[in-house]
């Protein structure tokens, strides 16, 4: 039975041979940035501020268990996404990072969906230190795998930045197409092929397991 997950998935798009680092690592080996700890931790935070925290007692959470975050970044975070998790809370929450299985074709795809509200929109946060004005395709990539097992009657996605917060609702992919790439991405890892595309697409740079790469390490001599 093959596991995947949507970030996994993408992951194969970008190099299949990172997928392959990925899937044979150790979990608590797998390599993590500043930037991801970070934005993990972030919705961690903003799971516990749903769920009756105050910002510092979820900071104070957070801390126990993860040194690794940024906590003047997680400050500059809160402080965009302050109003809007006041305007969540009245709204009202039915879940945060629930978690979901399906089994499509014997693969089981697993996440976490961020936000469901009481008025049924779906909402996957993004933190970035980038100017984000358009959704990448791949978030509403993650979004319409999402739509797989709770169809909400809106999708959100919420890109913030230490300056900003950018809200565009989004129109996920059918669910068809996004069927389809699941089980074609099956069919692919079943060759146990996975050659390193991120040396022409230039995924490199921004791999977390160029340093366990051997293709990366002979560009970099």
């Amino acid at each position: 039975m093959l596991t995947l997950s949507a970030s996994s998935i993408l992951n194969y798009a970008k190099c299949p041979y990172s997928f392959y680092l990925y899937k044979t690592t150790e979990r608590e080996e797998k390599p993590q940035t500043k930037a991801t700890a970070t934005g993990r931790a972030f919705h961690r935070v903003v799971e516990f501020i749903l769920n009756g925290m105050s910002f510092k007692e979820a900071l104070g959470e957070i801390l126990i268990d993860d040194i690794t975050a940024d906590v003047q970044e997680l400050k500059m975070f809160y402080s965009v996404y302050e109003e809007e998790l006041e305007r969540l809370k009245d709204e009202g929450v039915l879940a945060t990072e629930k978690y979901f299985e399906l089994d499509i074709d014997g693969v089981i795809i697993s996440g976490y969906i961020d936000i469901i509200t009481s008025f049924r929109r779906l909402i996957e946060m993004k933190t970035t230190r980038q100017q984000i004005q358009t959704p990448k395709p791949s978030h509403i990539f993650q979004v319409s795998l999402y739509r797989l097992t709770d169809d909400a009657d809106s999708y959100e996605l919420h890109y913030i930045s230490p300056a900003q917060l950018v809200k565009i609702p989004v129109k996920p992919y059918p669910s068809s197409l996004v069927l389809s790439i699941v089980k074609q991405v099956k069919t692919l890892v079943d060759t146990l092929e996975y050659p390193p595309l991120g040396l022409v697409n230039g995924y490199c740079q921004y791999c977390l397991y160029k340093s366990l790469c051997t293709y990366y390490q002979k560009v970099e001599v």
